[in-house]
């Protein structure tokens, strides 16, 4: 028998055999926290197994499981599982629980879960939250939030809490097959459940599994409570078990009112298996179900992949706004026995149904259910399934009208929808035709709303009904009637009828007006709108017969009508009005279909006398009659005599009206010939088409005017006809009056455009006075047919294309004008005769251009290739010639220019071609001049500038001379300021332009040149003594010498006296110049060098290539030189950058001081940059700047002349020199330099010929910390003396290296300087060049390899330094060799081969190239033993961090380290069965058995151990079969400097787990091994045994470093901290640790679970035998003696618990 005591959480009284669930390996409590009761139990061996022991009245075991406490009060976290909360609590942990979750103990209390979670273990009658106040009282206002519920029968449990709170919580299950609940409220007042998730429910046959269960009890009475943003999905079910995921009421309590549910979403509920006749087999699925409660909504939910959304059992509800979506059913209603609880007088409403087989169904008993506008898709079935007996009313309904069905079937499977199928609009009532609508296709009472208050007629189909049995109105009043129908199409109302008189001041049609006699609508009054809303006027085209008519008695008016959106047909006249004013006729539309009876005139609006009308946006269309007596027209406006006709007629559509014979289709019809009193009409913006004569019998008026007229004008003044469009009539436009304006009318595919002519017998006054312009004639036999008296008029600007005939065809014997016309010139003709036949179009035809006016040649211009005026606009002030055809004409009798004054010249012209002006030559000009025309033909000068602040652009056109060498193209010599000269082409001038004394003048982009000029000296642009000049963006080519002068391209020089300083001379090209033997082009020549004068020019960007010599004999400059790309003479501050000059003889001649030569390109040339060497020194080029200057191709890139001096060459660039890149004739200093920000080399010396391919970092290299020169003979004078300064270095002192090695303490080089990091040095010769900071560190060694054990055949030694050294190595047989060198100076290897076994010495020595010398010495383990493990780690390290190595074999090296290792390095752990080492282990006066030997390497660290933890974990068996005790083992390491075994002391055993560990800081051969005394003297043994008997335990005491277990008290766990106990530490860790509750102590980032020492070949402890184990001393060990009274007082205690555990397992069979 055992006894033992355990320590009990979280016992539940209310769940005993839940809590009681122990297995013996539970009896001690994690916690340690308090003793709670005692257990008994018999049995055997190491485990007790309580299950077998105990046995109550049930015959059930009990098993108890987990921690065991009573259940607790808890106000703050943590609390247990089952504690009851009393106080408000957040949680910042999870809670997994074998019972109950929490339980609410009191009112006002918050369980805020921050999203932590509470998770179950699976039991159905557990709950996660639960609130069950004692009978007869409630705990009110809990709040439930932001909990995540699990794996509990039921997630949140609440019963008898008023105003309680369940929100933003998640409740489900992973694996419970059991029957479960998300949230169950009964008796629960004034709930909010809100914004919850639930998912993942299951029921079986048992049971339903719901998410939601909100009920009342008997006589509870609640109310107020709402359910709101829920999502509830994935609840499973089966057969009769079916999932519900909101469960209201209790059918037999009717206690519930005034529950809210709203805008939840409930998806994806469904029966796992529905065998026939169970509930998943008829209804399925359940999304709500309703058994109880009194104004009861749900508002806003969906309701999808459920199989029935809402099952309802209860009265007076309100299902509003719901989707019910992809299921079988979705309202199903049921028929209970109570007809209290039926479903009748509820209100349903805008609930959607898609995709379900019966959207909704109504069982029997059914009644006084209101279905108002809800909407019905995709239903399978039915959308209504009606088997009620009883009525219900079906509504479909808006502000408009109605339609409702109150009857005892509905039943209908038509997608039924407000406005889809079931139509309620303004005036329009019906339903969609279709044989689905089954019983709604019947009676039904229709409401039509918002009417005008008149009596009212009913129509079927636009068919009256309201007269036969149809239909019936049984109220027509204020606006509203109410009818009843006996079946369904489209039924409207109509309150206006044939003949009705408008008096109102609004009135709108909501139906058609038909078959009218004589009238549709006449006006009773002034300001009447009528708005026909789309709805027809239709007459029964009568003769005679009106479609709206003004009814004004005589002398009377009714003003101020409106008609609009009206469709008008079948009347003689559609609309007429006559003696009023202001009227607006608006968006309608007339027309007629068939013939109507003659005699009829067929008018579509006639008015008459009325001022102030707006006719706009209307379409009149098929006017047409055979027997017409008068008409047809389109709109017909007449004056009478004593009245005035004004307003507008625009955007209108007038098509396909027809006459014939003597009856001519029109229009537009304006005027009477007889009254002439109409005035500012406007005529805008029409469309008129197909205005045709189906005959023209000859001599009628369809043959004189070939068809129809589009607009015919009769009478008045000021008449506007702008922006029309006529196509297909027979005459566009018909004038036959005065003072017109006809503009941008577009007339096409007719006869005549506009005919005006006389009209036998028509006596009118003619076509004059009026102005046609801009309108386009297209596709016409004549576009404009004048005959008769017509004079006056002017034609500006149309335009005339596809004339069959003419274009203008002028019988007429009196003037009329033709023009042409813009801003730029014109053509006029005015004449009596404008006959002609040619597609004229502005710059088509006729061409009125910038300085260009024209006729196209053609034979067709008839009659106006004659007498004109020309007029040019917009010239130059200048004289002007005229020229036709490119030849001046005004000095003979072709043309006649009769006005040059101000830019405008007007000229006579007899006949025609093109004419253009031009400036005459050598014209002088005082203004701003824009050319419009090439200046040709010049004899002398071109143009001669005049005054002071000029601007002439030539705008590309030329300025062309006769080759006359003295003449300039532009001239300025009369001291004129501020003159520029830009976008002219000069040439055949002997200068192209000449600029002297005139200051501020720019010459811009201009090209300058001759074209077959030979023997003549040429120059492009010259400018003398002008300061602030710009010059830019010229091309300055085709020049050539003859024998007196030079050639150039730009010379710019100053005369004697003047300073000219501040000019720029910018991105002119300049080439193919062409010089002759002594006279050598020169593309730039700058200043005098007699003067000197030249101040502050920059010539920058220029290109200048191809300066060639024709002939060049022998010593001539040609010869001597050649062409020369820029010569400058004189000048001070003069910056020449960035031109590019190739293919010359000498790029740069250079004759002057203090030059900046910079970033130019001198490619393909003799010279780059030649000196001369003139008489005075102050003109010779010195202390100038070159920098940065491109030499390629040259023969002498640079070629300093004797007396250059002082001149600096920084970073230039010379390629491919043929002879010199400098070639150095001086005997003066002068400065080569290549720098950057990082070094420089700076030569200054009296020669620096040289001929490599200098560029920087090419052959000159400046880069960080290294300078250098090629390697290369042709270096010549400058691979001398020299100055080297190297910066951005480090700020300490440095030495100077060439090639690597060390010069600086020799003849090579000397430092002058080294401060803040720059070195400045002197170099007698060159190579590479670089600095090393002074270094007296020496450097470090890091060893690789070798790491492990070896066989002695080959052994690899492997180092590494931290800065470039050489190294070298020796062992006890040589001495010191030098090592291989691998990848990079730092990393230096060895291979050794046929080593003897042991632990063989090597000593490394390296030293850096500062000579600092290190030297290390390591052992390397050479073994003939094999290893039985071997494991290999690459780890790095952070300094004074921790890393533990894992192995295989049961041992954990944890790694802590002094030095960071970035890099991998390598860590060989090894474990043998034998030592490996040559020399055995021995102990003086101990027997020692060894265990196993281990060897541990990393060299790479060695040098910088903190410490390393080493656990070896040990095997209990092979220990015994050794007869190895574990309480003396020690741990050895092999010392291989003394050849001896040297034990370790920090050390400890854990017998329990079985591992040995030890903190080393080195890494040698260890092996575990037991060390027991040699035996002793029976005076010896006896002190021991003594010792031992008084210590009251079974090891030893021993005596200090006797190797036994000492006492805790005198042992220290290292030297350290026992300094003052003798020799005691040594035997520390050998005492066998006691394991209890608490976990081992152990350092803090190690794993303390035995599991993670214990490998292969270990013995696994039983499962609890730790505990046991560890508490044998302290518990069983203790009391195992005590005898029979603990027995008795431990039954005692049990029995005690046993009785209060049977009363509350009694009490758990009520819980569900």
């Amino acid at each position: 028998m055992l006894i033992g005591f355990g320590l009990i959480n979280n016992f539940d009284y209310s769940s005993p055999s839940d809590s009681m669930k122990l297995g013996m390996e539970s009896l001690f409590s994690n916690s340690g926290e308090y003793l709670t009761g005692a257990v008994i139990g018999i049995g055997s061996g190491d485990y007790l197994n309580l299950e077998s022991s105990v046995d109550f009245e049930d015959s059930e075991n009990i098993v108890v499981e987990g921690d065991l406490i009573p259940q607790a009060p808890c106000s703050s976290w943590p609390c247990n599982c089952g504690d009851e909360v009393t106080g408000s609590i957040t949680m910042n942990s999870n809670l997994a629980c074998t019972i109950d979750g929490l339980s609410v103990g009191a009112s006002s209390v918050t369980i805020d879960c921050a999203g932590f979670s509470i998770i179950g273990d699976g039991d159905a009658f557990d709950s996660g939250i639960k609130n069950s106040p004692p009978p007869g009282s409630t705990w009110s206002d809990i709040t439930i939030k932001n909990c995540v519920i699990k794996n509990f029968g039921t997630g949140i449990n609440f019963m008898h809490s008023p105003n309680s709170t369940i929100w933003n919580n998640t409740l489900g299950h992973i694996n419970l097959t059991e029957p479960n609940w998300g949230i169950s409220f009964t008796n629960c007042s004034d709930a909010n459940i809100s914004n919850n998730i639930i998912t993942n429910l299951t029921s079986t046959n048992i049971d339903s599994a719901f998410g939601m269960m909100y009920a009342e009890a008997l006589g509870s009475g609640l109310s107020g409570s709402i359910i709101a943003h829920n999502n509830i999905s994935r609840i499973y079910g089966v057969d009769n078990a079916t999932p519900v995921a909101l469960s209201i009421g209790d059918s037999g309590v009717l206690d519930l009112t005034g529950l809210e549910v709203v805008n939840n979403t409930i998806t994806n509920l469904t029966c796992t298996s529905a065998a026939a006749g169970t509930i998943c087999d008829i209804v399925g699925s359940i999304g709500v179900s309703i058994r109880s409660g009194i104004n009861v909504n749900l508002t806003n939910n969906k309701i999808s992949s459920v199989n029935t959304g809402l099952i309802v059992d209860q009265f007076g509800l309100r299902i509003t706004g719901n989707l019910f979506s992809n299921g079988t059913y979705g309202i199903y209603t049921l028929n209970t026995g109570g007809t209290n609880t039926r479903f009748n007088h509820s209100w349903v409403e805008n609930n959607t149904f898609d995709g379900l087989t019966q959207a909704f169904y109504l069982s029997t008993n059914i009644f006084n259910n209101t279905f108002i506008n809800n909407n019905f898709t995709n239903s399978l079935q039915f959308a209504i399934l009606d088997y009620s007996a009883y009525n219900n009313t079906l509504i479909y309904n808006n502000t408009m009208s109605e339609i409702k069905w109150e009857k005892i079937n509905i039943s209908t499977n038509v997608s039924l929808a407000r406005n889809v199928s079931a139509s309620v609009q303004s005036n329009l009532v019906g339903l969609v035709n279709d044989a689905n609508t089954l019983k709604l296709n019947e009676t039904a009472q229709i409401t039509f709303k918002g009417l005008n208050n008149s009596v009212h007629q009913l129509f079927k189909d636009g068919i009256r009904c309201d007269n036969g049995d149809l239909c019936n109105i049984t109220t027509d009043t204020g606006g509203l009637v109410v009818a009843r129908v006996t079946s369904f199409s489209n039924y409207t109302t109509s309150e206006f009828n044939c003949g009705t008189s408008l008096v109102d001041a609004s009135n709108t049609l909501v139906s058609d007006i038909v078959d009218c006699g004589s009238t549709g609508l006449s006006i009773g009054a002034s300001n009447v709108v009528l708005d026909c809303a789309g709805y027809s006027i239709i007459g029964v085209q009568n003769s005679g017969s009106l479609g709206i008519i003004n009814s004004a008695p005589p002398g009377s008016q009714f003003n101020n009508v409106t008609i609009k959106n009206c469709v008008i047909r079948g009347f003689e006249v559609g609309v007429t009005m006559s003696h009023s004013n202001n009227h607006t006729f608006l968006n309608n539309t007339i027309g007629h279909v068939d013939n109507i009876a003659a005699p009829a005139t067929m008018i579509g609006i006639d008015f008459t006398n009325c001022s102030g009308i707006n006719i706009s946006n209307n379409k009149i269309t098929n006017l047409s009659n055979a027997l017409l007596a008068a008409g047809p027209i389109g709109i017909k406006l007449l004056d009478s005599v004593n009245g005035q006709i004004a307003g507008a007629i625009a955007n209108n559509n007038i098509s396909y009206i027809f006459g014939t014979d003597a009856i001519v289709p029109v229009g537009i019809q304006e005027g009477d010939v007889t009254k002439l009193l109409l005035t500012g009409l406007k005529i805008s913006n029409n469309s008129i088409r197909n205005i045709t004569c189906t005959s023209l019998a000859a001599g009628t008026a369809c043959e004189f005017f070939q068809g129809g007229i589009g607009i015919a004008m009769t009478s008045g003044t000021n008449v506007s006809i702008a922006n029309n469009t006529i196509l297909n009539v027979g005459t566009g436009i018909l004038p036959k009056l005065s003072y017109m304006k006809i503009v941008n009318n577009t007339i096409s595919d007719s006869i005549y455009g506009i005919y005006a002519r006389d009209i036998p017998g028509d006596q009118t006054v003619p076509f004059n006075s009026t102005w046609v312009e801009g309108n386009t004639f297209s596709g016409l036999t004549r576009a404009v047919y004048l005959l008769g008296p017509n004079f006056n008029n002017t034609f500006l600007n149309n335009n005339f294309s596809g004339s069959l005939a003419y274009a203008i065809l002028d019988n007429g014997t009196n003037n009329n004008t033709l023009i042409y016309n813009n801003s730029e010139g014109e053509i006029k003709w005015e004449k009596t005769n404008l006959t002609m036949n040619v597609s004229i179009y502005t710059n088509v035809s006729v061409y009125v251009q910038s300085n260009k006016i024209g006729l196209v040649n053609d034979a067709n211009t008839l009659k106006i290739n004659d007498t004109a005026q020309l007029t040019f606009k917009g010239l130059n002030s200048t004289v002007h010639w005229l020229l036709k055809d490119g030849v001046r004409c005004d000095g003979g009798v072709l043309c006649n220019i009769t006005t040059d004054t101000g830019g405008l010249v007007v000229a006579k012209v007899s006949s025609f071609s093109n004419y253009t002006t031009q400036e005459a030559c050598g014209s002088t000009i005082t203004t701003n001049t824009n050319l419009t025309a090439a200046v040709t033909g010049c004899t002398g000068n071109g143009i001669v500038i005049g005054a002071n602040n000029i601007i002439l652009d030539c705008a590309g056109y030329s300025i062309v001379g006769d080759g006359g060498s003295d003449d300039t193209g532009v001239i300025n010599t009369g001291v004129y300021t501020n003159i520029t000269v830009k976008n002219c082409v000069v040439r055949n001038f002997g200068a192209g332009i000449i600029f002297q004394h005139s200051p501020n003048g720019t010459v811009w982009n201009n090209t300058a040149g001759h074209a077959n000029i030979t023997g003549e000296t040429g120059g492009g642009i010259a400018f003398y003594n002008s300061t602030q000049a710009n010059i830019s963006y010229n091309t300055i080519t085709n020049f050539s010498a003859d024998d007196t002068a030079s050639p150039y391209g730009i010379t710019f020089v100053e005369n004697t006296g003047n300073v000219v300083n501040q000019s720029v001379i910018y991105n002119n090209n300049i080439y193919r110049v062409y010089g002759l033997n002594s006279f050598n082009p020169v593309g730039i020549i700058i200043g005098d060098n007699s003067i000197l004068s030249l101040d502050r020019l920059r010539v920058e960007n220029n290109t200048i290539n191809n300066m060639n010599c024709t002939a060049s004999v022998g010593g001539t400059a040609c010869a001597v030189v050649g062409g020369v790309g820029i010569r400058i003479t004189s000048g001070t501050n003069v910056n020449l950058t960035k031109n590019n000059l190739t293919h010359l003889g000498v790029g740069l001649i250079a004759d002057r001081a203090s030059l900046r030569i910079t970033h130019n390109y001198f490619g393909i040339l003799t010279t780059g940059i030649g000196t001369l060497n003139s008489s005075g020194q102050s003109t010779r080029m010195n202390h100038s700047w070159i920098e940065n200057n491109t030499f390629d191709r040259a023969t002498q890139g640079i070629k300093l002349q004797t007396h250059i001096y002082n001149n600096t060459l920084l970073n230039n660039n010379f390629s491919n020199s043929l002879q010199f890149a400098i070639y150095d004739n001086g005997s003066y200093n002068n400065t080569l330099i290549y720098n950057n920000t990082m070094s420089e080399i700076k030569w200054e010396k009296l020669n620096l010929s040289t001929n490599v391919s200098l560029a920087r970092n090419v052959s000159a290299y400046v880069q960080s910390n290294k300078i250098g020169l090629v390697n290369d003979a042709n270096t010549l004078k400058i691979n001398e003396t020299a100055q080297l300064t190297f910066k951005g270095l480090n700020s300490t002192t440095h030495q100077l290296l060439k090639d690597g090695v060390r010069c600086d303490n020799g003849n090579y080089c000397n430092i002058t300087s080294d401060a803040g990091g720059i070195v400045v040095a002197r170099v007698s010769s060159f190579s590479n060049y670089t600095t090393a900071a002074a270094d007296n560190v020496s450097p470090i060694i890091f060893v690789q390899s070798p790491v492990g054990s070896s066989n002695g055949t080959l052994v690899i030694l492997n180092i590494t330094t931290d800065e470039s050294a050489t190294c070298y190595y020796k062992n006890t047989t040589i001495n010191y060799t030098m090592m291989n060198v691998t990848s990079s100076v730092t990393t230096h290897q060895q291979n050794v081969t046929n080593l003897s076994v042991g632990n063989r010495r090597f000593d490394f020595l390296c030293n850096d190239s500062f000579g600092n010398e290190v030297t290390k010495t390591i052992y390397a383990l050479i073994t003939n033993v094999s290893a039985a493990f071997t494991n290999t780690t690459y780890i790095n390290l952070t300094g004074n961090s921790t890393f533990k190595v894992n192995n295989t074999f049961g041992v954990n090296l944890t790694f802590n380290v002094s030095k960071t290792f970035a890099n991998n390095f390598t860590v060989v752990a090894q474990e043998f069965n034998a030592t490996p080492e040559s020399t055995a282990l021995s102990v003086t006066d101990y027997n020692i058995s060894e265990y196993k030997y281990y060897t541990f390497s990393a060299p790479a660290v060695s040098d910088y151990i903190n410490k390393v933890t080493v656990r070896v974990a040990y095997n209990e068996t092979i220990l015994t079969t050794n007869s190895i005790t574990e309480a003396n083992l020690k741990f050895y390491y092999y010392n291989p400097a003394t050849a001896a075994w040297v034990e370790e002391s920090v050390v400890s055993v854990n017998t329990v787990s079985n591992f040995i560990e030890a903190n080393l800081t080195h890494l040698s051969t260890f092996v575990i091994a037991e060390q027991t005394a040699v035996a002793a003297s029976s005076s010896d043994s006896s002190s021991s045994s003594s010792s031992s008997s008084s210590s009251g335990g079974t090891s030893s005491w021993g005596l200090c470093g006797d190797g036994n277990c000492n006492d805790g008290l005198t042992c220290a766990p290292d030297k350290e901290t026992n300094e003052d106990g003798g020799a005691c530490y040594k035997d520390c860790g050998l005492c066998a640790k006691v394991v209890s509750d608490e976990k081992e102590s152990t350092s803090a980032d190690e794993d303390t679970s035995a599991s993670s020492v214990l490998e292969e070949g270990d013995v696994q402890l039983e499962k609890g035998k730790s505990n046991l184990a560890g508490q044998a001393s302290g518990f069983v060990g203790s009391f195992v003696n005590l005898g029979w009274l603990w027995v008795t007082l431990a039954i005692v205690v049990l029995i005690g618990w046993m009785s209060s555990l049977a009363y509350h397992r009694k009490s758990l069979k009520g819980k569900r």
